[in-house]
């Protein structure tokens, strides 16, 4: 595993334990919003590889080079 997939992971675990200890944040409403920006990360991952294109030839995608 890659140094910086761990340092993204710690990250993610500071910042959830600091908005739902610290702050009060309620732990649905916090799963709702790393949720989603889980799901646009990887959208956007998703469109802007090789792999997308050719099977959409033709189709707009969102992050062009």
């Amino acid at each position: 595993m890659e140094i910086g997939q761990l340092i993204i992971v710690l990250i993610a675990l500071v910042l959830s334990f600091i908005m739902t200890e610290i702050f009060s944040v309620k732990k649905h409403d916090w799963n709702l919003i790393l949720s989603g920006m889980v799901a646009g990360i990887a959208i956007t991952l998703i469109t802007g590889a090789a792999y997308f294109a050719e099977l959409f030839p033709g189709k707009i995608r969102l992050n062009n080079p």
